[in-house]
């Protein structure tokens, strides 16, 4: 018997299960997928009776690289588990890591013979990029840096000054929502003085001043994340402005020569890639190093960013050899945290054409 894959999402799962999104380019809370070489289940709840009408099977057939494949929808009932229960029965069943636990204890009462898990089912299909996805990603892009935009001329014409770290969030709230962008991916973080020396901080009532302000922001464009940090110097230049200065500079260079580093490798090696990700980690925390701040660049320099703000694989990536390809989008974040006194960081998406 084929081994059978299930995916599944609803309304009590904290967890955003976005495979459903890259299968139908819509995004219902309610949903099951199961299938395997022979055929695929779709189980939405009632309210997208509509939508699910308008999918073409066609399409999972080409996902899957299968013409025979049968495919079915159901609406969610009373009588659905009765439905599925003969497909379920004695297969080898397996799920995503990040599944419920009661949907876990539903399936397990189908008496499967074994149940295993894996990460991302379709992380394999989603890593490499299709043209639709990155217009989608490139109108994030485009939207975000108008977004800082904004934030970043209020800074230099003082209207800045003495407002709260909440106010400035709110403005980023406001803009997103301007520009047409769908919403935030999570709450953007904006986190002046000692605040921005601590990851994840949360806006709050903190008065913005002399002194570097952190902005981190990302929203959602037909469902595609942008990802987009910067530390900029708000007001009177105090005693701190020139290591503030100093620092930001070899952040900025750290940042260029990556950039660099990429471009000129793609263009001196269009058929044969050989670049890994722990190449590329090197590149920025070699230069870091040198400049006598590796204490101070403990996080990850890069991240798979597309339909969540932060993908898999969850692996760190001065040890991850996976060879990088044409059609990959992912950030490039090189940042240097000074405890207690500020944090640079410069943060971008880079999509390889």
């Amino acid at each position: 018997m084929p081994k059978t894959y299930i995916l599944h999402q609803d309304t009590d799962n904290w967890y955003t299960n976005k495979n459903i999104s890259y299968l139908l380019w819509f995004n219902p809370t309610l949903w099951t997928v199961i299938y395997n070489d022979e055929k695929v289940i779709l189980i939405f709840d009632p309210r997208y009776f509509d939508k699910v009408k308008m999918i073409k099977r066609s399409v999972f057939r080409r996902f899957f690289m299968n013409d025979t494949l049968d495919v079915k929808f159901i609406l969610l009932n009373l009588e659905t588990e009765d439905k599925i229960e003969k497909y379920l029965k004695w297969e080898d069943i397996i799920l995503e890591k990040d599944i419920p636990t009661y949907f876990y204890k539903n399936i397990k009462k189908f008496n499967p013979k074994s149940i295993s898990f894996v990460d991302n089912l379709f992380f394999e299909k989603r890593i490499i990029k299709k043209q639709r996805e990155i217009s989608y990603i490139k109108n994030a892009i485009k939207i975000i840096n108008k977004t800082f935009s904004i934030i970043e001329n209020m800074a230099k014409n003082w209207e800045l000054i003495w407002k709260r770290e909440i106010e400035v969030r709110r403005l980023i709230q406001k803009t997103i929502l301007d520009l047409w962008w769908e919403w935030e991916s999570f709450s953007s973080i904006v986190a002046f003085w000692k605040n921005s020396s601590i990851p994840h901080h949360e806006a709050w009532n903190t008065k913005i001043w002399n002194w570097p302000l952190l902005i981190d922001t990302w929203a959602i464009y037909k469902w595609y994340s942008s990802d987009f940090s910067r530390t900029i110097w708000v007001g009177e230049k105090t005693h701190m402005y020139d290591e503030f200065r100093k620092v930001k500079a070899i952040v900025q260079k750290a940042h260029d020569i990556w950039i660099k580093y990429i471009k000129d490798y793609f263009k001196n090696n269009d058929t044969n890639l050989e670049l890994t990700w722990k190449d590329l980690d090197k590149v920025i925390r070699d230069y870091i190093d040198n400049a006598w701040y590796w204490k101070n660049f403990t996080h990850s320099s890069w991240h798979w960013v597309w339909l969540q703000i932060h993908e898999a694989p969850w692996i760190s990536d001065r040890k991850w050899n996976q060879l990088i390809k044409k059609w990959m989008v992912f950030t490039v974040e090189p940042w240097i945290y000074l405890p207690w006194k500020f944090w640079i960081r410069i943060e971008d998406i880079v999509i390889l054409v």
